[in-house]
């Protein structure tokens, strides 16, 4: 079906392009037998251009071609010259499909299916026009030189004219044409009902434009028949150039190419014939060449000015859509910034953000009520005005404040801060979170996030408090059961084998066994306690000695019960600035954690390392354990969590938080991590001393008399 289509339109091409040829008899210049017809030109570049995917272009080439001979033989030019325009013409007609292609690909004809819209595209159309008829005049001149032996300079100057001002003429109608049957074709699937769609297009025209059109036309007519009229002197010529300026700055730019068509065939037979405005041009060459160039600029004119027209509504258009888009987006800005306002203003946490020059730049009522501090519009940071201290009383300086560190590059800082001043006379408990807030590289914001924790630590002390004196009363009866079950035990073990012996010694073994393990709960309460209340007493500790201290008693711990004697590696560590006690009490947990959570049958494996940061030591302590469960790496440092509490392992779930509390006092963060080749990796950190000062080998030598056999120190 396709092929069959192609060749209709081939053929119904084929026929308009030889009417155009012998309708140019009436236009004919006889130069050398070479008649030259006006419209022809532009009709090869429409013919191959509606054809440019058609599977048989080798047909619409010869028939270009037979049509051009057939025309010129019916109006009386010799064969030579006939071949010699044919040849012209195909010439023509693949230079401009080809140049089409590359200059406007999107234009229909040249590969796409738009019309002419920018003042590019007519560009782009005039400048394949130019070179596709050099290439035609080219070959004209060659083709006469070739048949009668000579050449012609003036054959060349009016074929290029001829054919440039003929293709700006008839294509972009064509253009137009195109465009609007293809994007109907797309809409509706067929050609069908296209004439009632023009006519319900021309009842959407208003009135006051039809109106427009038609004096556009009549006003061309009269003219046309003023510039004809004959005797005429004066020079009036500029007024048919009005009437284009007229069309191409007010109408449509489909009608302005209609009506340059028009013009164009009325001006050019009007010329032939010694009538219109170039009828005092003697030579007919030269009424010619001036007629070709009217019709040329004339179009050319009105397509430029209706195509800016066009272009500056469509950018107009363009401009108002995305003005509307902008409205709508800031009226989406504006509600979605009431609403957080509006989230801001209502909660209960105080939320403070502060830039680089310790300014407020935002609070919430909560902030104010919570500080007791009335803020003033970008107020500074004042600390002491305002009352925040730690939680012992000591002020805070300005640069030990939670947002100044997180703006120094400190990551999700957390603390607890006491604020007492005129206002909150009392003393209020906060708990501070402080995130750096990066807007771009030059700006940074700390964002404050504090909530009033005052009960809730009154509670949690007060917990602890009853927990530590419960421990310490609970000693004295359970060192007399441990006394007492050790006594009966004694005195079992001198009585025969009986089955009622036997049942009493497992029993009194069961309450001995019993007893030990409350034992460590209590001693782990009083750790905890300990943890928490103990005043700290800060002094350089010699890491390395202490890990090496805490690292043998494991050694003898394992050699004593015939269990697997642990290996540990400790490096070069870093002193800390801290108390000795709690220090030690933080490696003891963390490496009984280490030795103890070690799948059956393998030797523990600990290595200590320590790294310098301007203030801090970082402390990693990594092992070959089991490692901790998916989901748990936060909540293994809560009160009385167990990660593996149904593996068989014994414990009462404080060690950890012992340690987090430890750390947490000495200003410090602790997490634990999964280690790549299997186990946990615990990281925490420390102050560090004013001076990097390290252990001297005396200071840090381990007592022969707690080293293991193969300790890896």
């Amino acid at each position: 079906m396709r092929y069959w289509n192609s060749i209709a339109r081939t053929g119904g091409f084929a026929l308009l392009h030889l009417t155009a040829v012998v309708a140019g008899q009436a236009q004919v210049l006889q130069l050398h037998d070479l008649v030259i017809g006006w419209a022809a030109p532009g009709v090869a570049a429409v013919w191959f251009c509606a054809q440019r995917r058609a599977p048989t272009r080798w047909v619409d080439a010869t028939a270009l071609f037979a049509t051009t001979v057939l025309g010129a033989a019916v109006i009386g030019t010799r064969l030579p010259a006939a071949i010699a325009l044919a040849t012209a013409s195909a010439v023509l007609a693949w230079v401009f499909l080809i140049m089409m292609g590359r200059l406007r690909p999107h234009l229909w004809g040249a590969g796409g299916v738009e019309r002419l819209r920018t003042l590019q595209d007519l560009w782009g159309l005039l400048g394949a026009a130019i070179v596709a008829a050099a290439a035609g005049s080219v070959s004209a001149m060659a083709g006469v030189w070739v048949a009668t032996g000579a050449h012609h300079w003036l054959l060349l100057t009016v074929t290029f004219t001829r054919s440039v001002s003929s293709i700006v003429v008839v294509l972009p109608l064509a253009v137009c044409l195109g465009h609007a049957v293809t994007c109907y074709r797309q809409q509706r699937g067929s050609l069908s009902g296209w004439a009632s769609a023009i006519v319900a297009a021309l009842a959407r025209t208003p009135r006051r434009r039809l109106g427009e059109y038609v004096i556009v036309a009549v006003c061309t007519t009269t003219m046309y028949a003023v510039v004809s009229f004959p005797g005429r002197t004066l020079p009036l010529t500029y007024l048919l150039m009005a009437v284009a300026v007229w069309a191409g700055a007010r109408l449509s730019t489909g009608y302005v190419a209609f009506s340059n068509l028009v013009q164009a065939t009325v001006a050019m037979v009007l010329t032939m014939h010694g009538l219109g405005p170039f009828s005092t041009v003697q030579t007919l060459e030269l009424r010619a060449m001036v007629g070709h160039g009217f019709v040329l600029v004339a179009a050319v004119v009105g397509l430029a000015l209706a195509l800016s027209r066009d272009e500056a509504a469509a950018l107009s258009r363009s401009l108002r859509a995305e003005q509307a888009a902008l409205a709508v987006e800031r009226d989406r800005h504006a509600r979605r910034a009431r609403l957080m306002s509006a989230i801001v203003d209502s909660m209960a946490d105080g939320l403070l953000v502060i830039d680089q020059r310790d300014r407020v730049l935002l609070h919430n009522p909560a902030a104010r009520t919570l500080m007791g501090v009335q803020f003033e519009r970008e107020a500074r940071v004042d600390t002491a005005s305002w009352g925040v201290a730690d939680i012992d009383g000591t002020p805070i300086t300005q640069e030990e404040v939670a947002h100044a560190r997180a703006l120094a590059g400190e990551q999700a800082l957390e603390r607890d801060v006491l604020v007492r001043n005129a206002t909150v006379p009392e003393g209020r408990v906060l708990h501070v979170r402080a995130t750096a807030l990066h807007l771009n590289p030059a700006e940074v914001q700390a964002v404050l996030l504090f909530h009033d924790v005052t009960a809730e630590r009154r509670q949690r002390d007060e917990l602890a408090t009853f927990a530590g004196v419960v421990a310490h009363d609970l000693l004295n009866p359970l060192t007399t059961i441990e006394g007492w079950s050790e006594a009966c035990q004694d005195i079992l073990a001198g009585l025969p084998d009986q089955p009622d012996v036997t049942q009493a010694r497992s029993a009194v073994a069961r309450v001995n066994n019993t007893a030990q393990r409350m034992r460590l709960l209590i001693q782990d309460l009083l750790a905890y306690t300990t943890a928490r209340n103990s005043e700290i007493t800060a002094e350089e500790v010699d890491l390395a000695a202490l890990a090496r201290d805490v690292a043998a008693a494991r050694i003898d711990t394992a050699t004593a019960s015939n269990a697997l004697v642990p290996r540990f590696d400790i490096g070069d560590l870093v002193p800390v600035l801290a108390d000795r006690v709690l220090v030690r009490q933080l490696l003891d947990n963390l490496v009984s954690n280490a030795v103890k959570y070690t799948a059956p049958g393998t030797t523990p494996e600990v290595s200590v390392r320590t790294v310098r940061e301007e203030g801090t030591v970082t402390v990693t302590l990594t092992d070959n354990g089991i490692g901790i469960p998916a989901g748990q790496h936060l909540a293994i440092f809560q009160r009385f969590h167990r990660a593996h509490a149904t593996a068989g392992y014994s414990g009462t779930g404080l060690g950890l938080s012992i340690c987090s509390r430890i750390v947490e006092r000495h200003g410090g963060t602790i997490h634990v991590e999964d280690n790549p080749t299997g186990g946990s990796r615990f990281v925490f950190t420390l102050p560090a001393t004013p001076t990097e000062t390290l252990a001297t080998p005396e200071q840090s030598r381990t007592p022969p008399a707690a080293r293991s056999p193969n300790p890896q120190t």
